[in-house]
């Protein structure tokens, strides 16, 4: 489990520290290797994704160069709510 990718909602002052981990863990995966899934929640897509993600939304990315993170995609698998 990676600490990074809990939720800061309700710990705002915890958002910068679970970033920066978060980015430094991603700059350690090789560029080409396989499919790496995270899972996570809104707060934090949207932040390392610079675009607003809905409940039930998902944001594909790719490792760029000198580790930046570039949005492919967004993926709707739905709401969740019945």
């Amino acid at each position: 489990m990676l600490p990074a990718l809990n939720s800061f909602f309700e710990h705002p002052a915890e958002r910068d520290g679970r970033l920066a981990e978060l980015r430094r863990f991603l700059a350690t995966q090789p560029r080409d290797g396989g499919l790496l899934v995270l899972v996570t929640h809104q707060v934090t897509i949207s932040a390392v994704s610079d675009t607003f993600a809905d409940a039930g939304t998902g944001v594909l990315m790719a490792l760029g160069k000198g580790g930046r993170l570039e949005r492919i995609a967004t993926l709707a698998f739905g709401s969740g709510r019945d």
